[in-house]
């Protein structure tokens, strides 16, 4: 995992607080928000599989969160530095907690300068880890650790406070049936709650996972990665072939490449079925190999479920990914790993790679169209 500046994605609805701080700061904290969605480079898009910048802005993890004022006093139990006091209303700065179902935590600082209001910096930013926490808050049932990022400037005051919650903040309380988000909530906790639900909408909308409080194991499991080999593919076409050297020396069985290629397609550098066979040219799917060797397989054409990849993974079982290019064609990787929502995969192609699961699942270009699964 990177560390990424100046980055969130957070696009804020309008929201009423009941706050000391001015309406200004609050503004400028909104406005923020804004500026640091801009910032992100399309690279990293990319990356954690979303194609554009309103796509992001518009996925649930941009429509959720809440904006809520810091007295950072409160902080003052968390360090040694005696400086901490001074940062308050009276130096015109102040320090928003962007919080998603009360645990998922960055803070922002917004600050008067030349007699403006303005979003000073958000810190760092793990971007991936935020794509993923939004799931783990829910799914370990409230129990989970925060991880704290702190403004560029405050990070000599606050350092990272592994457990902060609610209690630990001063919080903006709501009034009463006020809108946020276009649901109605009476309390704070119910904001978290009704927020969720909206989360947990977008997300299936944009065809994002989403585990539900029941899967707390799943990701309360420790981490899981197969001792399945890295092997490259020997030409350009023989994903299928280098997919399947890694799955039998797994299994124990020294098969070479060339050896699986010549029963595939007779040798030639050319394409193949995740299952089934063909002729003209002959095609020996990646299922009938296995088979060849005395492995079983199943296919499906869908994606696998996180719970049912982690099934597969647990159950010391790699899974053969197939990949649709969004250009047509196509691409084979075997997943052998999890942990919370990382996956391990093994590319004959790229080398090793480590992935968000909702990058598998759609990302860089390509979507998980099929899967095989594989046993002895």
């Amino acid at each position: 995992m990177k560390l990424y500046k100046k980055i969130f994605f957070l696009a804020l609805f309008a929201m009423v607080f009941v706050c000391a701080a001015p309406q200004e700061a609050e503004k400028a904290a909104q406005e923020g928000m804004g500026f640091f969605l801009n910032s992100i480079p399309d690279s990293m898009l990319d990356e954690y599989g979303f194609s554009s910048k309103e796509q992001l802005a518009n996925c649930s993890l941009g429509m959720s969160f809440q904006l809520k004022a810091i007295v950072p006093e409160k902080l003052r139990a968390y360090t040694n530095e005696d400086t901490v006091a001074s940062i308050s209303q009276d130096t015109d700065t102040w320090y928003f907690a962007i919080v998603s179902a009360e645990k998922n935590i960055a803070i922002l600082s917004v600050a008067k300068v030349d007699e403006k209001w303005q979003a000073v910096s958000l810190g760092n930013v793990l971007l991936a880890s935020q794509l993923q926490n939004i799931q783990k808050t829910w799914a370990n049932e409230r129990g989970f650790e925060p991880q704290v990022i702190v403004s560029y400037q405050a990070r000599q005051y606050f350092f990272h406070i592994p457990q902060l919650n609610k209690e630990n903040l001063t919080v903006i309380e709501l009034h009463a049936k006020q809108a946020i988000d276009y649901h109605y909530v009476s309390a704070l906790d119910q904001v978290a709650e009704n927020l969720w639900q909206e989360v947990q909408k977008n997300m299936q909308q944009r065809e994002y996972e989403v585990l539900p409080v029941e899967d707390a194991a799943a990701f309360n499991a420790t981490r899981q990665v197969l001792n399945l080999p890295q092997r490259y593919q020997k030409y350009n076409q023989w994903c299928w072939a280098g997919c399947s050297e890694a799955i039998f020396n797994y299994f124990g069985k020294n098969v070479a490449q060339e050896r699986i290629a010549q029963e595939g397609t007779r040798g030639l550098n050319i394409w193949n079925w995740l299952w089934g066979v063909t002729n003209n040219p002959y095609r020996k799917g990646i299922r009938e190999l296995l088979s060849t060797w005395g492995l079983r397989s199943s296919g499906v054409n869908s994606r696998l479920s996180y719970n049912a990849l982690q099934a597969e993974i647990n159950s010391g079982r790699p899974v053969v990914v197939r990949w649709g290019w969004d250009n047509g064609g196509g691409h084979f990787v075997v997943c052998k790993g999890l942990s919370g929502s990382t996956s391990y995969v093994m590319d004959p192609w790229s080398g090793p790679t480590v992935k968000s699961y909702n990058w598998l699942c759609r990302g860089n270009g390509h979507t998980w169209t099929s899967t095989l699964k594989v046993s002895r």
